[in-house]
């Protein structure tokens, strides 16, 4: 630089599975809220336990995932192109039938997106590994699943990608509050958008196996403070590494079940 000093250099990676986990809060994001947040929702930062936490903040829900073997070199927000999220999605295992039974396969680990780096210069999403008809090439030669070089001048939301040093808001602050207030007693009735809860159906789903014993219990834990409502926390059973939150919708009486789904109506004739 003309003065002599040395400009910041922003990086970070993380699992890709985590980008296509929380791309519902960014598409909810920016059909609901484009005025806010104009450089993204996503953000990434370091932990003081080790690794990063990556996550995705709207007005209505936020959604945190605390990876240990991510790295950022410093509190950085992201705004991703659709075509990432899409690149980041794990493939679905294939389907093999043998006398009436069905067996599933996971694809090679050359077609798993495996991990998502950022930096001042793009974005780049890795496979798990790299083909293997390219082990004889320098380890310089790595072909991506996935790359997209930071916007100049201008930026389309959705299609270019961005990076800008520091957090969209104060998400700490809010998720603080959140876990500090008083949980509401048991037995309360609580009023939310069934469209909130849906924005954390896929990282429900990256937690579950096949078997349906398996399918984790997901707690919705209501809190308020001094008779006001406040948000709700969310966790998923045996995954201390996520935490989300959604807002309650405002009370009002508790509309009743209809009589109609309680009476048997006698046949005609």
């Amino acid at each position: 630089m003309a003065d002599g000093t040395k400009k910041k250099s922003h990086f970070g990676y993380f699992p890709a599975r985590l980008l296509w986990a929380i791309e519902p809060i960014v598409q909810h994001h920016r059909n609901t809220e484009m005025v806010r947040m104009l450089d993204g929702n996503v953000f990434l930062a370091p932990s003081q336990s080790g690794g990063a936490l990556i996550g995705a903040v709207h007005g209505h829900a936020m959604a945190v995932f605390h990876a240990p073997d991510a790295y950022c070199s410093g509190p950085m927000t992201l705004d991703i192109p659709d075509a990432a999220f899409a690149a980041a999605e794990p493939p679905a295992p294939v389907c093999f039938n043998y006398c009436g039974s069905h067996y599933h396969a996971e694809v090679p680990e050359w077609m798993q997106p495996g991990t998502c780096f950022v930096h001042d210069a793009g974005i780049f999403i890795q496979p798990k590994m790299r083909h293997p008809q390219w082990a004889g090439e320098d380890n310089e030669f790595q072909p991506c699943l996935f790359q997209r070089t930071s916007s100049v001048g201008t930026h389309t939301i959705g299609a270019d990608f961005r990076l800008k040093e520091g957090s969209p808001i104060d998400w700490r602050k809010a998720l603080a509050l959140a876990v500090s207030d008083t949980t509401a007693p048991a037995g309360d009735v609580l009023a939310f958008s069934p469209q909130l809860v849906n924005l954390f159906s896929r990282i429900e789903d990256m937690c579950w196996d096949e078997s349906p014993e398996d399918r984790p219990r997901t707690f919705h834990r209501a809190t308020g403070n001094g008779g006001k409502p406040g948000a709700i926390v969310l966790t998923i059973e045996g995954r201390p590494d996520f935490v989300g939150l959604y807002m309650p919708m405002k009370m009002t009486e508790p509309q009743s079940v209809s009589w109609s789904f309680l009476h048997e109506e006698k046949a005609n004739g």
